[in-house]
Parts: C-alpha cells; sequence; structure tokens
C-alpha cells in the first residue's frame, strides 16, 4: 500500500466565475507529513490563488486505509484554478501536482491542450 491516500471527488468548470476550474477531494499522508499541490504548465511552476484545507471526517471515519493513520487533519481539499482556458492556449500541458514533502507523489493533467 501506498505511503499516500486521495481521491478527487469533483471536477467542476464555472464560465460565471472567470472560467474557473474548482477540484475537490481528499488527501492523506501515511506518516502525517504535509501533502500540497503545485500547478505546472509546460513544465513551470504556476501559481494559483486558492487553496483551501478542512476536515473531512468521512475519510477519517469510513475508509479502512486510513486505520494506520494515527490523525487525519484537513484531509479535505478545493483548489481553484481561474482563467483555466487561458493557461490551456498558453501551455502544452497543464499538470495539477500533488506533493508530500519531500517526495513528488502523483501527477495529473487538468486541462488536455485545446
Amino acid at each position: 500500500m501506498g505511503n499516500i491516500l486521495w481521491s478527487v471527488d469533483k471536477r467542476i468548470y464555472s464560465d460565471k466565475e472567470n472560467h474557473t476550474l474548482t477540484i475537490t477531494g481528499w488527501a492523506v499522508a501515511r506518516e502525517q507529513k504535509i501533502c500540497n499541490f503545485s500547478l505546472y504548465g509546460s513544465g513551470k511552476e504556476i501559481s494559483f490563488p486558492e487553496l483551501s484545507r478542512y476536515e473531512r471526517t468521512d475519510v477519517a471515519d469510513n475508509l479502512k486505509e486510513t486505520k494506520g493513520v494515527k490523525e487525519i487533519k484537513n484531509a479535505g481539499f478545493t483548489i481553484k484554478i481561474p482563467e483555466i482556458l487561458q493557461l490551456a492556449q498558453e501551455h502544452e500541458s497543464l499538470q495539477l501536482v500533488l506533493l508530500v514533502y519531500p517526495v513528488i507523489f502523483h501527477t495529473r493533467t487538468v486541462c488536455p491542450r485545446l
């Protein structure tokens, strides 16, 4: 079993909120290291203004994989990436990277080239 447990619950695009892509889910590190996210466009880091973390009691209470984790804090996340269409035009690829310090765990393409 891996050192990171994670899931993306929803991806929602809104053209009414500055063409924002909102991604929600949860991420837990078994060693209780810090999980964080970075956004890369064409291999270069891009800042995104909004990442919020919050409690997810459903993750702590219902997943058998989390039983070995002593304490689960702020497993939930919401990431808002505004102007996703513009970013997709400016970059060949966009990747959202989940980082567990000091190791990179997973990358996911969030918007293919248009």
